[in-house]
């Protein structure tokens, strides 16, 4: 029979799902081992955001069973010196690299797990192919999060695709795959416009630069075959260049809403028009998740085995993606069944029961795993310390004396 551990999980920030598909996901995540174990979350900060955000979501981490934390290093240090933990689950690799010092300096027993969310240097690589992007930072960062994961006990990985990156790379540690989490939503059976949906976090630079492609190069073409089309572009954070859409004919730029859900009943196809990136798209996912036909491009179906033409359709060119946009808009029977399709293959992969499955190995692999014991003497004067430096202020590196030695 399992036992219940102790897990803190640490994000760069508050996690904010209603915003962010990676932060989705990760809340998600900690809901599922919120059930049977548990957990907490420490989220770093820089400064302080506004009261009310902060509680709004720190309100949604209470909701799934997790007792959140938002402070700076040094209320980690705090964290970890009077509470014990058997696993440390950081949100992104660069949120590890002093995270893992920590944790191997006062908790050596912890198993330290990096959730890579996507990894990054395959993303900024085909950013490269494009022209975006320095070749030379893509480098520097590529080694930096190689030698993030190398540094934790274990790596969480989103699609076949990222763990296959990270083995060509000469990456040879533990992987734990485990996809994006969303529940499977009937859809409703009205008449619908010739709406098309654009869904993406605007902090994410890919949405950006695929929906002003589609834009540029494909709708036009969309407009000539079927001139009733709209398309509604749903997401936080717009940069100008996105609003501006708003002037083209059809297009209406809703910028942050606090469900999708409506957006997505209503609309007859949605569109993932992305020309690089890594891990799973969150708005795939979520449009398949709700019965919604998807056309995107072969960067858009990472991680989900899909076959175009029956799960979702794929396309990487500007003619054949405004094809298969047009050919959903004009046979309403075949979108449904496409949409049905695509639902069916997402619940089988990321719905929340699938997912405990993948989650409850990670969980296994922390409970069997065998402990670097620490002399309770000697964990208990390290905590002494730690929480003599916080009072005193020492929250740089240098001053906690902290080592990736131990």
């Amino acid at each position: 029979m399992s036992r219940s551990i102790k897990i803190l999980a640490v994000s760069p920030e508050i996690p904010k799902p209603d915003t962010a598909s990676g932060d989705r996901r990760f809340c998600a995540l900690l809901e599922i081992l919120a059930r049977e174990h548990s957990v907490s979350l420490f989220s770093l900060t820089q400064g302080a955001c506004g009261n009310d955000e902060e509680g709004k979501y720190f309100s949604l981490c209470e909701a799934i069973g997790v007792r959140g934390q938002l402070g700076h290093v040094s209320g980690l240090i705090d964290l970890l010196s009077r509470r014990r933990f058997d696993a440390g689950l950081c949100e992104f690799w660069r949120t590890s690299h002093d995270v893992c010092s920590l944790f191997r300096w006062l908790q050596p027993w912890a198993a330290v797990i990096v959730d890579s969310v996507d990894v990054h240097f395959l993303r900024e690589e085909t950013a490269l192919a494009l022209g975006i992007g320095d070749s030379q930072t893509v480098a520097a960062n590529r080694e930096k999060e190689l030698a993030a994961y190398r540094t934790a006990d274990a790596v969480v990985v989103v699609t076949e695709e990222d763990r296959d990156a990270l083995e060509r790379s000469g990456f040879v540690g533990l992987c734990f795959q485990i996809p994006n989490i969303l529940p499977i939503r009937a859809r409703p059976s009205v008449s619908r416009a010739r709406e098309l949906l654009f869904v993406g976090g605007f902090k994410h630079a890919p949405n950006a630069d695929g929906l002003l492609w589609f834009v540029r190069e494909i709708w036009p073409a969309i407009k000539r075959e079927v001139p009733e089309a709209s398309l509604t572009v749903v997401g936080s954070h717009p940069p100008p260049e996105v609003l501006s859409l708003s002037e083209v004919d059809g297009i209406e730029v809703k910028g942050y809403v606090s469900e999708t859900a409506p957006y997505l009943d209503r609309a007859a196809v949605s569109v993932a028009p992305l020309r690089y990136g890594g891990g799973m798209k969150g708005k795939v996912c979520e449009a398949l998740a709700s019965g919604l036909p998807v056309v995107t491009t072969s960067f858009g179906a990472q991680g989900l085995q899909a076959i175009s033409g029956e799960h979702l359709i794929i396309a990487d060119d500007a003619e054949n993606f405004g094809q298969g946009v047009v050919g959903l808009l004009r046979d309403a029977s075949r979108s449904e069944r496409l949409g049905r399709s695509g639902q069916s293959l997402l619940a089988g992969l990321c719905s929340p029961r699938a997912v405990s499955k993948k989650s409850a190995e990670m969980t296994a692999w922390i409970e069997s795993r065998p402990r670097k014991l620490l002399p309770l003497a000697r964990w208990g004067a390290r905590s002494f310390y730690h929480r003599l430096a916080r009072s005193a202020d020492m929250t740089t590196r240098a001053s906690w004396g902290v080592s990736s030695q131990g």
